[in-house]
């Protein structure tokens, strides 16, 4: 992962994190955010980020979707774990699958991570299982590399990224 930027490599490398990540589904599309990685590098994935000490999985969703996306969300069940171990990053996330009952596209917008000091998220969307098939595989979180967006809400159990 040498094309990481030293600012990501230095924030989130070479350390275990616990992250919680939130499905949410609107009209049949997936909500999903841009992060830049490195120089013209970069991964669209869903909300989420590392928990914090004496935080639960509903607390740190709730608060990495006001902070990247500005959307208060509720939190639905558990969906699965996903483990990537691509040194320097390891992280162990936690899936889960939220709602926006009061979603509107007028309180969605491009948040930050307060982690870094450079603005890593650029974009947010909702992609269609189309239009996230059409996306470089590089640009995509490991596990839309897997498996179909449509089958995301109905996957159980752990699943390993690993070089």
């Amino acid at each position: 992962m040498s094309e990481l930027s030293q600012e990501v490599v230095d924030t989130f490398g070479n350390r275990l994190r616990v992250r919680c990540c939130g499905l949410l589904f609107q009209e049949n599309k997936l909500l999903l955010i841009r992060h830049r990685m490195g120089k013209e590098r970069y991964l669209w994935t869903p909300p989420g980020g590392g928990m914090l000490f004496g935080e639960t999985a509903e607390e740190c969703l709730k608060r990495e979707f006001k902070e990247e996306c500005g959307l208060e969300v509720d939190f639905c069940r558990f969906l699965f774990v996903h483990e990537l171990l691509l040194p320097p990053l390891h992280g162990v996330e936690l899936f889960f699958e939220v709602s926006a009952p009061r979603y509107s596209t007028e309180n969605l917008k491009v948040g930050y991570d307060p982690e870094v000091k450079s603005p890593l998220i650029d974009r947010l969307a909702f992609f269609d299982h189309e239009a996230l098939s059409r996306l470089p595989s590089q640009e995509k979180h490991p596990l839309f590399r897997r498996f179909p967006m449509q089958k995301l809400i109905d996957l159980q159990g752990y699943f390993l990224t690993s070089s």
